[in-house]
This record gives structure tokens, C-alpha cells and sequence, in this order.
């Protein structure tokens, strides 16, 4: 055998040596991580609810976001602002959540209340089939989302009260 293929039968070996070493440790690596997010994914899941949103503009156009996650104790502003961009303003605290500024919302996707129309909020009541107009700030801590939960937003006029329901 001549120096030049020792010298080659030997390179050829050290690299092999190093490339499994390389491998080994990134398969190691990679199970580690997988094993981690497995667990922050079980966690997260734990954490999270999903709900049901309709957004009803008033104007024929209705938009339906479904199984939308939010965080555990999430309300209604924040499952709405997960899904539509959304102008509040906030106008003092609840009586009875002295730390929670209570919550108007202005506009929803640029359409923005004026002298005539409001942005006003329903929850689905699933046993009786039928919507339940919001009687308190959509960030009160009673209007909380759980899971499988349905609310909706509908911009309608004040003259007749209470508003019509959404999808009328």
C-alpha cells in the first residue's frame, strides 16, 4: 500500500469517525428539543381556549372566525383583537373590578361607530339557541371566553332598543 493511499484510507476513516460524532450529537440535540417543545406544546395546549367570533358589519357582510385560540382568561376584546383590528377607548373602571379599565370599542376593521350606529356585543346561549346582548364591557372578567365558546359583534344603529341580534 502506498503513502498516499494510507494517507487517503486514513483521512477517509477520520472523517467517518467525525461525521458520525457530528451526527450522533445532532440526533441527540434534536431529541432533546423535540422532547422540550412535545412538552411546551402540552402546556400551551393546557393554557389555551378556542371560540367561535362573528364580526356582522350591518351591511350583508358577516365574518366568522372559528376555533380561534386565546389564552385561559382571556374576554371578548381579546379574543376580538386576535382576529380584526380593533379602536377601543377606555372610559374609567368597573365598579366592581376597581383594577380593570372598562372598554368601548370604537371601530372594528375601520368601521367605526358615529351619531347613528355602535359596535354592540352578543353571546351565543347554547341551550336556548339564541344570541344574549352583552350587558357589561366586552373586557369585563365576566365576559371571559371558554372553550367552544360563541360571541358576536354586529354594528348597528341605536334607534331601535336593544339592537337587533347579529345575522339580522
Amino acid at each position: 500500500m502506498s503513502k498516499l493511499e494510507y494517507v487517503t484510507i486514513v483521512g477517509l476513516l477520520a472523517w467517518a469517525v467525525v461525521a458520525t460524532a457530528f451526527a450522533i450529537n445532532y440526533y441527540l440535540a434534536y431529541q432533546s428539543v423535540s422532547h422540550v417543545c412535545q412538552e411546551l406544546s402540552a402546556e400551551l395546549s393546557r393554557l389555551t381556549v378556542y371560540a367561535n367570533l362573528l364580526i356582522d358589519f350591518g351591511n350583508g357582510t358577516c365574518l366568522w372566525y372559528n376555533d380561534t385560540p386565546v389564552p385561559m382568561g382571556s374576554t371578548l376584546l381579546n379574543l376580538t383583537l386576535a382576529v380584526a383590528e380593533v379602536e377601543y377607548s377606555t372610559y374609567g373602571p368597573y365598579l366592581d373590578f376597581p383594577d380593570v379599565e372598562a372598554v368601548f370599542v370604537d371601530a372594528i376593521n375601520g368601521v367605526s361607530g358615529n351619531e347613528t350606529h355602535a359596535w354592540f356585543w352578543w353571546r351565543w346561549n347554547v341551550q336556548n339557541r339564541t344570541w344574549v346582548f352583552g350587558e357589561v364591557g366586552c373586557n369585563h372578567p365576566s365576559v371571559a371566553v371558554r372553550n367552544g365558546s360563541t360571541f358576536a359583534w354586529a354594528f348597528r344603529p341605536f334607534s331601535t332598543w336593544p339592537p337587533p341580534p347579529p345575522g339580522t
